[in-house]
């Protein structure tokens, strides 16, 4: 039995001098923090007086401060008992049965306080974070929208009202909220953050990119440089959102590219690639996403003194994806058309084409705060002029570090990797291992702005077995294998930044520096401008 049900037929009853003495020293121990002290004052002032509400309410109050909830919550149904229209002691009931994760009973408790008593904002903010938890998004949604009739000036409800937009798929909504909350706050960035963060799906935009990349060759046994590659790359790109799950895009792209022999000091080829996209996407929350997109691509030659010549080739690349599943697993499928510019050079075509008909594969992830682990599996199968087929899995894990005023990642992935390659006159099988290594260093300024460090290393092992078809065909017996081991150790560097100028634009640009063991270096930059309507 509680202190505060013990009969009080023998006790002497206090004096009004001696209560407040009591209560005076309860109160000062629940400044100081020392709830266990002033718990027993007042269970000693229960003897005196069983049943009353203040002393109940201050009991159940300490415990649940101190964490005792179970304790907190004996007294709060106590009240209840003696006192059953005592909202407070609902509501605080609630909040217990919240932090224990026993959500459909603090629902239970919650909602007839709330369809009594709407304009308790506090209460209906808890209520709606019940309803997230249980997934019940749309009540979320309804309750929210009635609390910010009612207070159109509270941040709190204003910002869930927005997170409970985003999940919805309402993300023009979500950034309107978001926008009433910046402003209401008085310009706290964390509110453009979350502007900006639904911006993409929100607001109509254009991106112009520009880069340029420079690959290095240098033969393993003469150390000499062989081969140069320079390539440019220009793309203007417009998004629309028709609806907050549908947007429409198009893109044009002018990309050229040399490949430099440096050994006979001519080109091996030097063509000017060129392309237009279209584009359509639909999302439905997290649980799918379907794209369909038409890629037309041409190249143009330049230079009479190219090594290998080639025509003016085009090629129309439809695409067709569909993704199914949720946040932490997902199944993807897609059937597209892919080819290459002046690069077939055994053949001597402007463009070999490659019908890839499937790729299909299965994603998963878990993630618990700042550790995040999971892994995915592809199966690639290409049609055409050959027979190809890809097999890849990897497994990934990631490790977030949050230290002022750097902020570190890392981040470690295994994959393993087979390829089929079968045409008329050859087979290959090859089987590739990979470990990567990363560490990004992330300085962040304001929340929008941030300089990003990235080291990444990488392990490899080629295990290749080559089959001649021919000798198959002659002498009707399997061909003898052929087995190369290449391992391969490769460093990157890169540095990132990016840069939001209010709501309108955002600016990101890099550069990169990759040198393996086989004497391949590149090295390159970007630079990226979106606007936004």
């Amino acid at each position: 039995m509680f202190a505060f049900c013990i009969s009080v037929a023998a006790q002497e009853k206090l004096t009004d001098e001696q209560t407040y003495g009591l209560i005076k020293k309860a109160t000062q121990f629940e400044d100081e923090k020392q709830y266990k002290e002033a718990i027993n004052i007042y269970k000693e002032l229960l003897i005196d007086k069983p049943i009353n509400r203040e002393y109940l309410h201050r009991i159940a109050l300490l415990y649940y401060r101190d964490q005792e909830y179970r304790e907190s919550e004996k007294y709060y149904l106590a009240i209840l008992k003696w006192y059953g229209t005592d909202i407070e002691a609902s509501i605080w009931l609630a909040r217990i049965y919240y932090r224990q994760q026993k959500f459909k009973l603090a629902q239970q408790y919650l909602e007839p306080v709330i369809e009594k008593h709407p304009d308790y904002i506090e209460a209906a903010v808890l209520l709606v974070r019940i309803y997230m938890a249980l997934d019940e998004w749309e009540k979320a949604e309804e309750r929210l929208e009635a609390t910010v009739a009612l207070d159109p000036d509270d941040v709190t409800v204003i910002n869930l009202l927005g997170n409970v937009y985003v999940h919805n798929g309402q993300y023009s909504n979500a950034y309107n909220e978001y926008k009433k909350a910046w402003i209401e706050s008085g310009g706290d960035i964390a509110y453009l953050d979350r502007m900006i963060g639904v911006r993409d799906a929100a607001r109509p935009h254009a991106r112009t990119t520009v880069a340029f990349s420079q690959e290095r060759e240098i033969d393993l046994v003469s150390q000499l440089l062989t081969t140069q590659i320079n390539t440019w790359f220009t793309e203007f790109s417009y998004n629309y959102p028709l609806r907050d799950n549908v947007q429409v895009y198009a893109k044009g792209m002018y990309s050229p590219e040399q490949q430099f022999n440096k050994i006979s000091n001519r080109n091996n080829y030097y063509v000017n690639n060129y392309a237009n996209t279209l584009g359509f996407e639909y999302k439905y929350f997290n649980y799918l996403t379907l794209k369909m997109q038409s890629h037309l691509k041409w190249g143009t030659n330049k230079g009479k003194n190219n090594i290998f010549p080639f025509d003016t080739q085009t090629s129309w690349e439809p695409l067709v994806s569909l993704r199914v599943g949720n946040s932490h697993v997902n199944y993807a499928a897609s059937i597209y058309k892919e080819s290459f510019v002046g690069r077939d050079f055994s053949d001597l075509v402007a463009m070999y084409v490659r019908k890839r008909s499937v790729l299909n594969g299965v994603n998963f992830r878990f993630f618990n705060g700042k550790s995040i682990v999971g892994g995915d599996g592809t199966l690639s199968i290409y049609t055409g002029s050959r027979q190809n087929r890809l097999r890849e899995f990897n497994l990934f894990a990631i490790q977030r570090i949050d230290t002022k005023p750097i902020a570190a990642i890392i981040e470690y992935k295994y994959l393993y990797g087979n390829f089929t390659k079968v045409d008329k006159e050859y087979f290959s099988y090859r089987a590739r291992y990979r470990h990567f290594g990363t560490l990004r260093l992330i300085r962040p300024w304001g929340g929008r702005n941030a300089i990003e460090a990235r080291y990444t290393f990488k392990w490899q092992k080629l295990r290749e077995f080559v089959n001649v078809a021919e000798e198959i065909s002659a002498n009707n017996a399997r061909p003898p294998q052929e087995l190369l081991l290449n391992i391969l150790t490769a460093n990157e560097f890169e540095l990132v930044g990016k840069f939001s100028i209010r709501d309108h634009f955002t600016v990101e640009g890099g550069i990169n520096y990759y040198f393996d063991s086989n004497q391949y270096k590149t090295m390159g930059g970007n630079l990226k401008v979106n606007y936004y309507f």
